[in-house]
């Protein structure tokens, strides 16, 4: 694994907050109804609806100079068949063997539009947070409010789903609601919780218009990537016809123009979820609108890095192997809330965090009795990813784990089995066997993934156990 991310660290992941330091040439200050952001194509999405065959999309061409990527012909939701035997390649060679006609390239587009925007540096690898609103629409069985109905009808429409998205009678008190901690600027969430869907009128989109978001990296260096249908020129006249809009510039990158409101990380007094975009301590930051993204940061050099990432400019952690085989697995298993990391797991690098430096020998060795938790360790793997999925036997923790050669897989399956009967979790001091269903959970293996969906009481709560740094996965 390339990042060790301490307990305090997940904690910072956990907030979410959209943050980092930069610079970049800026236009001078514009009112709202200043000069129109470029528009700029991007690869063409077209959303697969919540009913009936998912359609495919056919890309725009790529602006002429640019590296801007031309996505293949592919659906905009997982397919709910499975592919055979994940193995190397690019996001369009997923597999060489299908089911029920699914075309490879269609197994993981989600994944690969919405990290195709997410630079790949060790601070976004440590945590990336995805957000499927149409995977929780589908799974939930629940169509989109109509364009004619009011705020405050999609707020409700919203803030049910996602309440029973996380089963809350069911999980009581123990848990908390928001168990995916604090919230993006506009991501659907925020939208929910802090009942903000009218200042989104002043952006010309909706929580009807985004289908899925991504945010990555720590409060320091996050940034954020809502996938949907969106209209830059519509947003350029609503902004225009905005009169408690404060005052934006105009940031010019590459091809691409955003929008800009104050200094990097400069809080507003009075600001507090101002429209259009600000978040609550009143912070306007960057926001791009283009024909189906919305990239959204808190300084100029992170936006720029989005940017550049998107463009093909700079490295993606779309283009990272062991990120798109997370997003194989986490497709296979059909989530619609995931967190992608490769954090280490590594019982000594564990044992050594939990230590804080300590030289003596037996305290270490005495960290890593405690860690292992009474079970063998995993085999080493890469990366791993958690999520929450349901299907028609109610709700459970997706868990993919990429493995550097298919015989570590296909071991490490045994081993968690083990850990899974025998262990006991190193925070809860709690056995594995009282907080997973092992009889509902179902593990297995497909070349370098291991795949797994735990059932019983990890499933009302799939992030936790990383917050924590619970010791369910670690490996030797």
């Amino acid at each position: 694994m390339k990042a060790t991310v301490t307990f305090c660290c997940l904690l910072v992941l956990l907030s979410l907050s959209l943050s980092a330091c930069g610079s970049e040439s800026t236009t001078a200050p514009a009112q709202a109804t200043g000069l129109p952001p470029t528009r700029v194509s991007e690869p063409a999405f077209t959303p697969t609806p919540d009913t009936g065959p998912p359609p495919t999309a056919t890309p725009e061409p790529a602006p002429q100079g640019t590296a801007f990527a031309a996505a293949e012909t592919a659906t905009a939701e997982p397919p709910s068949s499975p592919v055979a035997s994940p193995t190397s390649g690019s996001f369009g060679s997923v597999s060489s063997t299908t089911t029920a006609g699914q075309g490879t390239s269609e197994l993981s587009v989600v994944y690969e539009k919405l990290l195709r925007a997410i630079p790949d540096t060790p601070e976004n690898r440590g945590g990336v947070f995805i957000e499927d609103f149409t995977m929780v629409r589908r799974t939930f069985d629940r169509a989109l409010p109509g364009p004619g109905d009011s705020d405050a009808s999609v707020q409700e429409f919203y803030s049910g789903l996602w309440h029973e998205s996380l089963d809350p009678e069911s999980v009581g008190d123990e848990f908390p609601v928001s168990s995916m901690g604090g919230t993006p600027f506009l991501g659907p969430y925020q939208v929910i919780q802090y009942g903000i869907a009218g200042n989104l009128e002043h952006l010309a989109f909706d929580i009807r218009d985004m289908d899925h978001s991504v945010f990555a990296g720590n409060s320091a260096e996050g940034v954020g990537v809502i996938s949907g249908r969106f209209d830059p020129q519509a947003t350029e006249d609503a902004l225009g016809a905005c009169t408690e809009c404060p005052a934006h510039a105009l940031v010019q990158h590459g091809q691409v123009s955003y929008y800009s409101w104050g200094e990097d990380l400069e809080v507003g007094p009075g600001l507090s979820l101002a429209p259009p975009a600000f978040d609550r301590l009143g912070r306007g930051g960057r926001l791009a609108v283009l024909d189906s993204y919305v990239l959204r940061a808190l300084t100029t050099e992170r936006m720029a890095s989005m940017i550049d990432a998107l463009a093909g400019e700079t490295p993606a952690i779309a283009d990272a192997e062991e990120f798109r085989l997370l997003g194989v697995g986490m497709s296979r298993l059909e989530v619609y809330r995931a967190m992608l990391s490769d954090v280490e797991y590594g019982l000594n690098e564990m044992a050594e965090g939990f230590t804080q430096g300590e030289e003596d020998p037996a305290k270490k060795d005495e960290a890593k009795r405690q860690l292992a938790g009474g079970a063998e360790p995993l085999r080493p793997f890469q990366a791993f990813a958690t999520g929450a999925a349901r299907d028609d036997d109610g709700p459970y923790m997706a868990l993919t784990l990429v493995h550097s050669d298919d015989v570590s897989a296909e071991e490490n399956v045994g081993l968690l089995w083990g850990r899974m009967g025998e262990g006991i979790g190193s925070f809860h001091q709690t056995p594995w066997s009282e907080t997973i269903d092992i009889e509902g959970t179902e593990i297995w293996s497909e070349g370098r993934l291991l795949l797994a969906k735990l059932r019983g009481r990890i499933s009302l709560s799939p992030f936790n156990w990383v917050f924590s740094r619970e010791n369910l996965i670690v490996h030797e």
